[in-house]
Protein backbone atom coordinates (compact mmCIF):
# COMPACT_ATOMS: atom_id res chain seq x y z
CA UNK A 1 0.00 0.00 0.00
CA UNK A 2 1.54 3.32 -1.10
CA UNK A 3 1.30 6.65 0.75
CA UNK A 4 -1.75 7.80 -1.23
CA UNK A 5 -3.63 4.56 -0.55
CA UNK A 6 -2.71 4.75 3.14
CA UNK A 7 -4.05 8.31 3.32
CA UNK A 8 -7.30 7.30 1.62
CA UNK A 9 -7.71 4.32 3.96
CA UNK A 10 -7.12 6.55 6.98
CA UNK A 11 -9.80 8.97 5.78
CA UNK A 12 -12.27 6.08 5.43
CA UNK A 13 -11.46 4.85 8.95
CA UNK A 14 -11.79 8.32 10.45
CA UNK A 15 -15.14 8.84 8.71
CA UNK A 16 -16.47 5.55 10.10
CA UNK A 17 -15.23 6.35 13.60
CA UNK A 18 -16.90 9.78 13.37
CA UNK A 19 -20.24 8.20 12.32
CA UNK A 20 -20.06 5.71 15.19
CA UNK A 21 -19.21 8.48 17.64
CA UNK A 22 -22.26 10.45 16.47
CA UNK A 23 -24.46 7.36 16.93
CA UNK A 24 -23.27 7.12 20.55
CA UNK A 25 -23.72 10.86 21.16
CA UNK A 26 -27.28 10.53 19.83
CA UNK A 27 -28.03 8.01 22.59
CA UNK A 28 -28.07 5.02 20.25
CA UNK A 29 -29.91 6.73 17.39
CA UNK A 30 -28.90 6.93 13.75
CA UNK A 31 -30.30 10.47 13.56
CA UNK A 32 -30.06 13.07 16.29
CA UNK A 33 -33.39 13.98 17.86
CA UNK A 34 -35.30 11.21 16.10
CA UNK A 35 -36.56 7.99 17.64
CA UNK A 36 -35.55 4.74 15.89
CA UNK A 37 -37.85 3.44 13.19
CA UNK A 38 -38.68 -0.17 12.39
CA UNK A 39 -35.50 -2.10 11.65
CA UNK A 40 -33.08 0.33 13.33
CA UNK A 41 -30.97 -0.25 16.48
CA UNK A 42 -32.92 -0.17 19.74
CA UNK A 43 -36.27 -0.17 17.95
CA UNK A 44 -37.59 -2.98 20.23
CA UNK A 45 -36.58 -0.99 23.34
CA UNK A 46 -38.21 2.12 21.89
CA UNK A 47 -41.46 0.30 21.10
CA UNK A 48 -41.49 -1.36 24.53
CA UNK A 49 -41.11 1.94 26.35
CA UNK A 50 -43.56 3.74 24.08
CA UNK A 51 -46.30 1.16 24.68
CA UNK A 52 -45.65 0.98 28.43
CA UNK A 53 -45.83 4.76 28.71
CA UNK A 54 -49.02 4.97 26.61
CA UNK A 55 -51.12 1.92 27.53
CA UNK A 56 -51.83 -0.20 30.60
CA UNK A 57 -52.87 -3.74 31.46
CA UNK A 58 -56.54 -4.15 30.53
CA UNK A 59 -56.57 -1.82 27.51
CA UNK A 60 -57.89 -3.30 24.29
CA UNK A 61 -55.54 -2.52 21.42
CA UNK A 62 -54.98 -3.29 17.77
CA UNK A 63 -51.43 -4.29 16.90
CA UNK A 64 -49.83 -4.26 13.48
CA UNK A 65 -46.83 -6.57 13.33
CA UNK A 66 -44.73 -8.16 10.61
CA UNK A 67 -47.14 -11.13 10.87
CA UNK A 68 -50.28 -9.05 10.25
CA UNK A 69 -52.96 -7.42 12.40
CA UNK A 70 -54.03 -8.63 15.83
CA UNK A 71 -56.56 -7.33 18.34
CA UNK A 72 -56.89 -8.13 22.01
CA UNK A 73 -56.70 -7.05 25.64
CA UNK A 74 -53.26 -6.39 27.09
CA UNK A 75 -52.55 -8.83 29.93
CA UNK A 76 -48.77 -8.43 30.18
CA UNK A 77 -46.06 -6.01 29.07
CA UNK A 78 -42.71 -7.75 29.40
CA UNK A 79 -39.16 -6.93 28.50
CA UNK A 80 -39.27 -8.91 25.24
CA UNK A 81 -42.91 -8.89 24.19
CA UNK A 82 -46.47 -7.81 24.86
CA UNK A 83 -49.16 -10.38 25.60
CA UNK A 84 -52.75 -10.12 24.39
CA UNK A 85 -55.89 -12.01 25.32
CA UNK A 86 -57.35 -12.37 21.83
CA UNK A 87 -60.68 -14.07 22.73
CA UNK A 88 -62.77 -14.94 25.76
CA UNK A 89 -62.72 -13.32 29.19
CA UNK A 90 -59.92 -15.33 30.78
CA UNK A 91 -56.83 -17.32 29.83
CA UNK A 92 -57.77 -20.83 28.75
CA UNK A 93 -55.93 -23.81 30.20
CA UNK A 94 -54.40 -24.57 26.81
CA UNK A 95 -53.52 -20.85 26.42
CA UNK A 96 -54.70 -20.93 22.81
CA UNK A 97 -56.50 -17.59 23.29
CA UNK A 98 -53.27 -15.77 24.17
CA UNK A 99 -50.82 -14.21 21.73
CA UNK A 100 -47.31 -13.02 22.61
CA UNK A 101 -45.89 -10.48 20.16
CA UNK A 102 -42.17 -9.64 20.31
CA UNK A 103 -41.42 -5.91 20.43
CA UNK A 104 -39.16 -6.10 17.38
CA UNK A 105 -42.08 -7.47 15.32
CA UNK A 106 -44.46 -4.62 16.20
CA UNK A 107 -44.93 -1.76 13.75
CA UNK A 108 -47.77 0.12 15.45
CA UNK A 109 -50.23 -0.09 18.35
CA UNK A 110 -53.58 1.69 18.50
CA UNK A 111 -56.09 1.91 21.33
CA UNK A 112 -59.46 0.30 20.61
CA UNK A 113 -61.01 0.60 24.07
CA UNK A 114 -59.72 1.91 27.37
CA UNK A 115 -59.42 -0.44 30.36
CA UNK A 116 -62.62 -0.89 32.36
CA UNK A 117 -62.55 0.45 35.91
CA UNK A 118 -63.39 -2.98 37.36
CA UNK A 119 -60.76 -4.87 35.30
CA UNK A 120 -59.01 -7.48 37.48
CA UNK A 121 -55.97 -9.21 35.99
CA UNK A 122 -56.19 -11.98 38.60
CA UNK A 123 -59.64 -12.92 37.29
CA UNK A 124 -58.38 -12.98 33.72
CA UNK A 125 -55.04 -14.74 34.30
CA UNK A 126 -56.29 -16.97 37.09
CA UNK A 127 -53.12 -19.08 37.32
CA UNK A 128 -50.79 -16.06 37.01
CA UNK A 129 -49.07 -17.58 33.99
CA UNK A 130 -48.22 -14.19 32.56
CA UNK A 131 -47.63 -12.18 35.73
CA UNK A 132 -44.20 -11.39 37.26
CA UNK A 133 -42.97 -13.96 39.77
CA UNK A 134 -42.14 -11.64 42.63
CA UNK A 135 -40.36 -14.32 44.66
CA UNK A 136 -37.54 -14.28 42.14
CA UNK A 137 -36.77 -10.71 43.14
CA UNK A 138 -37.11 -11.03 46.90
CA UNK A 139 -34.00 -10.37 48.96
CA UNK A 140 -32.20 -13.55 49.83
CA UNK A 141 -34.01 -15.85 47.40
CA UNK A 142 -30.86 -16.52 45.43
CA UNK A 143 -28.67 -16.59 48.54
CA UNK A 144 -30.18 -19.82 49.83
CA UNK A 145 -27.76 -22.76 49.92
CA UNK A 146 -30.03 -25.41 48.48
CA UNK A 147 -28.93 -28.97 47.88
CA UNK A 148 -28.71 -28.38 44.14
CA UNK A 149 -26.54 -25.32 44.66
CA UNK A 150 -24.24 -27.22 47.00
CA UNK A 151 -23.89 -29.92 44.37
CA UNK A 152 -23.11 -27.31 41.73
CA UNK A 153 -20.48 -25.75 43.99
CA UNK A 154 -18.71 -29.10 44.21
CA UNK A 155 -18.75 -29.31 40.41
CA UNK A 156 -17.39 -25.76 40.24
CA UNK A 157 -14.60 -26.74 42.62
CA UNK A 158 -13.64 -29.77 40.50
CA UNK A 159 -13.52 -27.65 37.35
CA UNK A 160 -11.48 -24.90 38.99
CA UNK A 161 -8.93 -27.29 40.43
CA UNK A 162 -8.59 -29.04 37.08
CA UNK A 163 -7.71 -25.69 35.50
CA UNK A 164 -5.74 -24.18 38.43
CA UNK A 165 -3.95 -27.12 39.99
CA UNK A 166 -2.87 -26.99 43.64
CA UNK A 167 -4.83 -23.77 44.27
CA UNK A 168 -7.26 -23.92 47.23
CA UNK A 169 -10.80 -23.29 46.01
CA UNK A 170 -12.37 -22.13 49.27
CA UNK A 171 -9.48 -19.79 50.17
CA UNK A 172 -9.37 -18.00 46.80
CA UNK A 173 -11.33 -15.42 44.89
CA UNK A 174 -12.35 -17.67 42.00
CA UNK A 175 -13.09 -16.11 38.60
CA UNK A 176 -14.98 -18.05 35.97
CA UNK A 177 -15.42 -16.65 32.45
CA UNK A 178 -18.33 -18.63 31.05
CA UNK A 179 -17.56 -19.99 27.55
CA UNK A 180 -14.09 -18.48 27.94
CA UNK A 181 -13.09 -15.17 26.39
CA UNK A 182 -14.88 -15.03 23.04
CA UNK A 183 -14.15 -13.20 19.81
CA UNK A 184 -16.68 -13.25 16.98
CA UNK A 185 -14.79 -12.61 13.74
CA UNK A 186 -16.67 -13.70 10.58
CA UNK A 187 -13.93 -12.78 8.12
CA UNK A 188 -11.26 -14.79 6.34
CA UNK A 189 -8.08 -15.10 8.37
CA UNK A 190 -4.94 -17.19 8.71
CA UNK A 191 -5.31 -17.87 12.43
CA UNK A 192 -6.43 -16.41 15.75
CA UNK A 193 -4.55 -16.42 19.07
CA UNK A 194 -5.07 -14.78 22.46
CA UNK A 195 -3.25 -13.76 25.62
CA UNK A 196 -5.30 -13.30 28.81
CA UNK A 197 -4.18 -11.57 31.99
CA UNK A 198 -5.62 -10.90 35.43
CA UNK A 199 -4.49 -7.42 36.35
CA UNK A 200 -4.28 -5.53 39.63
CA UNK A 201 -3.80 -1.84 40.41
CA UNK A 202 -4.36 -0.60 36.86
CA UNK A 203 -1.54 -2.68 35.43
CA UNK A 204 1.06 -2.51 38.19
CA UNK A 205 0.76 -6.26 38.61
CA UNK A 206 -0.40 -8.75 35.98
CA UNK A 207 -0.45 -12.55 35.77
CA UNK A 208 -0.84 -14.34 32.47
CA UNK A 209 -3.60 -16.96 32.47
CA UNK A 210 -2.64 -20.17 30.65
CA UNK A 211 -5.22 -20.96 27.99
CA UNK A 212 -5.73 -22.29 24.50
CA UNK A 213 -7.74 -20.87 21.62
CA UNK A 214 -10.13 -22.86 19.52
CA UNK A 215 -13.56 -23.03 17.91
CA UNK A 216 -15.26 -25.59 20.18
CA UNK A 217 -18.79 -24.65 19.12
CA UNK A 218 -20.64 -25.19 15.82
CA UNK A 219 -20.20 -21.54 14.80
CA UNK A 220 -16.61 -21.57 13.52
CA UNK A 221 -16.49 -17.77 13.44
CA UNK A 222 -16.64 -17.87 17.24
CA UNK A 223 -13.16 -18.10 18.77
CA UNK A 224 -12.76 -19.00 22.45
CA UNK A 225 -9.82 -18.71 24.84
CA UNK A 226 -10.32 -21.25 27.63
CA UNK A 227 -8.55 -23.57 30.06
CA UNK A 228 -11.35 -26.00 30.88
CA UNK A 229 -13.98 -27.95 28.99
CA UNK A 230 -16.79 -29.65 30.89
CA UNK A 231 -18.57 -32.94 30.22
CA UNK A 232 -21.27 -31.16 28.20
CA UNK A 233 -18.66 -29.70 25.85
CA UNK A 234 -18.96 -26.16 27.21
CA UNK A 235 -15.73 -24.31 27.91
CA UNK A 236 -14.69 -21.97 30.71
CA UNK A 237 -11.72 -19.82 31.59
CA UNK A 238 -10.76 -20.02 35.28
CA UNK A 239 -8.37 -17.82 37.21
CA UNK A 240 -8.05 -16.56 40.78
CA UNK A 241 -6.69 -14.08 43.28
CA UNK A 242 -5.27 -15.52 46.52
CA UNK A 243 -6.77 -15.01 49.98
CA UNK A 244 -10.54 -14.89 49.82
CA UNK A 245 -10.59 -12.67 52.93
CA UNK A 246 -8.61 -9.94 51.19
CA UNK A 247 -10.07 -6.92 49.41
CA UNK A 248 -8.72 -6.02 45.96
CA UNK A 249 -9.23 -2.81 44.02
CA UNK A 250 -8.71 -1.82 40.37
CA UNK A 251 -8.89 -5.42 39.16
CA UNK A 252 -9.38 -6.22 35.51
CA UNK A 253 -9.22 -9.20 33.19
CA UNK A 254 -7.65 -8.35 29.87
CA UNK A 255 -7.71 -10.38 26.67
CA UNK A 256 -5.53 -9.45 23.71
CA UNK A 257 -6.67 -11.09 20.50
CA UNK A 258 -4.33 -11.39 17.51
CA UNK A 259 -5.81 -12.14 14.10
CA UNK A 260 -3.60 -12.97 11.12
CA UNK A 261 -5.11 -11.42 8.02
CA UNK A 262 -4.08 -12.26 4.45
CA UNK A 263 -3.03 -8.90 2.99
CA UNK A 264 -1.30 -8.70 -0.43
CA UNK A 265 -0.04 -12.25 -0.12
CA UNK A 266 1.30 -11.83 3.41
CA UNK A 267 -0.08 -12.45 6.90
CA UNK A 268 -0.60 -9.17 8.74
CA UNK A 269 -1.34 -9.20 12.46
CA UNK A 270 -4.14 -7.01 13.76
CA UNK A 271 -5.02 -6.90 17.43
CA UNK A 272 -8.11 -6.33 19.53
CA UNK A 273 -8.08 -5.64 23.26
CA UNK A 274 -10.99 -6.55 25.52
CA UNK A 275 -10.83 -5.19 29.08
CA UNK A 276 -13.26 -6.44 31.70
CA UNK A 277 -12.92 -3.90 34.49
CA UNK A 278 -13.98 -5.90 37.55
CA UNK A 279 -13.46 -2.92 39.88
CA UNK A 280 -13.44 -3.83 43.55
CA UNK A 281 -13.35 -7.42 44.82
CA UNK A 282 -14.68 -7.45 48.35
CA UNK A 283 -13.72 -9.96 51.07
CA UNK A 284 -15.67 -13.20 50.76
CA UNK A 285 -18.72 -13.60 52.96
CA UNK A 286 -20.48 -16.87 53.69
CA UNK A 287 -18.62 -18.86 50.99
CA UNK A 288 -19.60 -16.47 48.21
CA UNK A 289 -16.16 -16.48 46.60
CA UNK A 290 -17.09 -17.19 42.97
CA UNK A 291 -17.00 -14.28 40.53
CA UNK A 292 -18.85 -15.12 37.33
CA UNK A 293 -19.14 -13.29 34.05
CA UNK A 294 -18.67 -13.62 30.32
CA UNK A 295 -16.32 -11.77 27.98
CA UNK A 296 -17.67 -11.57 24.44
CA UNK A 297 -16.61 -9.09 21.79
CA UNK A 298 -17.54 -8.64 18.17
CA UNK A 299 -15.21 -6.33 16.32
CA UNK A 300 -16.21 -3.35 14.23
CA UNK A 301 -13.15 -3.94 12.07
CA UNK A 302 -14.03 -5.63 8.80
CA UNK A 303 -17.59 -4.35 8.47
CA UNK A 304 -16.98 -0.82 7.19
CA UNK A 305 -20.23 1.08 6.59
CA UNK A 306 -22.09 -2.27 6.60
CA UNK A 307 -22.06 -1.91 10.40
CA UNK A 308 -25.08 0.40 9.91
CA UNK A 309 -27.12 -2.21 8.03
CA UNK A 310 -30.16 -3.78 9.69
CA UNK A 311 -28.58 -7.23 10.12
CA UNK A 312 -25.79 -5.64 12.16
CA UNK A 313 -27.90 -3.65 14.63
CA UNK A 314 -26.52 -5.86 17.40
CA UNK A 315 -23.01 -4.52 16.75
CA UNK A 316 -24.13 -0.94 17.36
CA UNK A 317 -26.13 -1.98 20.42
CA UNK A 318 -23.02 -3.73 21.81
CA UNK A 319 -21.09 -0.47 21.55
CA UNK A 320 -23.69 1.26 23.69
CA UNK A 321 -23.52 -1.53 26.29
CA UNK A 322 -19.78 -1.04 26.78
CA UNK A 323 -18.30 1.47 29.20
CA UNK A 324 -15.81 2.54 26.55
CA UNK A 325 -14.88 1.75 22.95
CA UNK A 326 -11.96 3.45 21.25
CA UNK A 327 -9.26 3.03 18.66
CA UNK A 328 -5.73 3.05 20.04
CA UNK A 329 -2.85 4.23 17.88
CA UNK A 330 0.22 2.57 19.47
CA UNK A 331 2.72 4.63 17.48
CA UNK A 332 1.95 7.85 19.34
CA UNK A 333 -0.09 6.45 22.25
CA UNK A 334 -3.20 8.36 21.19
CA UNK A 335 -6.82 7.25 21.16
CA UNK A 336 -9.84 8.11 19.04
CA UNK A 337 -13.04 7.58 21.06
CA UNK A 338 -16.12 5.87 19.72
CA UNK A 339 -17.83 5.71 23.10
CA UNK A 340 -15.91 7.92 25.51
CA UNK A 341 -15.41 7.34 29.23
CA UNK A 342 -13.88 9.39 32.04
CA UNK A 343 -11.46 6.47 32.54
CA UNK A 344 -10.12 6.31 28.98
CA UNK A 345 -6.64 7.40 30.04
CA UNK A 346 -6.46 4.43 32.42
CA UNK A 347 -7.99 2.06 29.89
CA UNK A 348 -5.55 3.21 27.22
CA UNK A 349 -2.64 2.69 29.61
CA UNK A 350 -3.78 -0.84 30.46
CA UNK A 351 -4.29 -1.65 26.77
CA UNK A 352 -0.80 -0.40 25.88
CA UNK A 353 0.73 -2.55 28.61
CA UNK A 354 -1.29 -5.59 27.54
CA UNK A 355 -0.09 -5.18 23.95
CA UNK A 356 3.47 -5.19 25.35
CA UNK A 357 2.74 -8.30 27.46
CA UNK A 358 2.96 -6.16 30.63
CA UNK A 359 6.69 -5.97 30.06
CA UNK A 360 8.44 -2.60 30.50
CA UNK A 361 11.15 -3.68 28.07
CA UNK A 362 8.64 -4.63 25.38
CA UNK A 363 6.70 -1.42 25.99
CA UNK A 364 9.81 0.71 25.52
CA UNK A 365 10.72 -1.21 22.36
CA UNK A 366 7.24 -0.56 20.98
CA UNK A 367 7.55 3.16 21.68
CA UNK A 368 10.86 3.51 19.77
CA UNK A 369 10.07 1.04 16.99
CA UNK A 370 9.97 2.32 13.42
CA UNK A 371 7.76 -0.53 12.23
CA UNK A 372 4.24 0.27 11.08
CA UNK A 373 1.76 -0.52 13.84
CA UNK A 374 -1.88 -0.98 12.98
CA UNK A 375 -4.59 0.75 15.06
CA UNK A 376 -6.05 -1.39 17.83
CA UNK A 377 -9.77 -1.62 18.62
CA UNK A 378 -10.32 -1.57 22.39
CA UNK A 379 -13.56 -2.52 24.15
CA UNK A 380 -14.08 -2.02 27.90
CA UNK A 381 -16.81 -3.44 30.13
CA UNK A 382 -17.07 -2.13 33.66
CA UNK A 383 -18.21 -3.28 37.08
CA UNK A 384 -18.05 -1.02 40.14
CA UNK A 385 -18.03 -3.99 42.51
CA UNK A 386 -17.85 -7.50 41.07
CA UNK A 387 -20.33 -9.62 43.05
CA UNK A 388 -19.47 -12.96 44.65
CA UNK A 389 -21.64 -16.07 44.37
CA UNK A 390 -21.93 -19.35 46.22
CA UNK A 391 -21.97 -21.36 42.98
CA UNK A 392 -22.45 -20.99 39.25
CA UNK A 393 -26.05 -22.21 39.44
CA UNK A 394 -27.20 -18.62 39.06
CA UNK A 395 -25.66 -15.21 38.56
CA UNK A 396 -26.94 -11.85 37.47
CA UNK A 397 -26.52 -11.00 33.83
CA UNK A 398 -24.67 -7.88 32.78
CA UNK A 399 -26.43 -4.57 32.72
CA UNK A 400 -27.26 -3.59 29.18
CA UNK A 401 -27.49 -0.04 27.89
CA UNK A 402 -30.71 1.54 29.10
CA UNK A 403 -32.29 3.14 26.07
CA UNK A 404 -34.58 6.04 26.95
CA UNK A 405 -37.26 7.83 24.98
CA UNK A 406 -36.35 11.35 23.94
CA UNK A 407 -39.27 12.60 26.04
CA UNK A 408 -37.73 10.91 29.11
CA UNK A 409 -34.28 12.37 28.39
CA UNK A 410 -35.75 15.84 28.39
CA UNK A 411 -37.32 15.45 31.84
Amino acid sequence: MNATEESQQEEIEMDLISKLYDFVENGGRLEAGKEPVYGEPFYPEYMCQLVKSTYEIGDRVQVESENGMCSGVIIALGGYDMTLLISGNKVWKNQQNVKEIPWHHIRSVELSKKRKSDFDINSVDTEARYQPHTKLYEDGFWEEKTENRRKRREEDKEQFQAACKDVPFEDSHVFCIDYGCRLYFPFKNNGVSAEVYIVQDNGKHAEKIPCKVGTPYPNKNSYHAYNHKDSDGDCQLYTYLPDAEKEYEHVSIVCVWTVKLPVTGKSTNIKFVHIYWAGKIEPTRDEHNMHLTNMDISTICGYGDAVFEKDNNWLLENIMAADSVFVLYPEDDSIRPIKASDNDDIYGFIAQQALAHFSIRDLLQTMVSDSNQFPVEVTVEKEVIMPGYFSSSWWRGKQRYEFKLLSQNNK
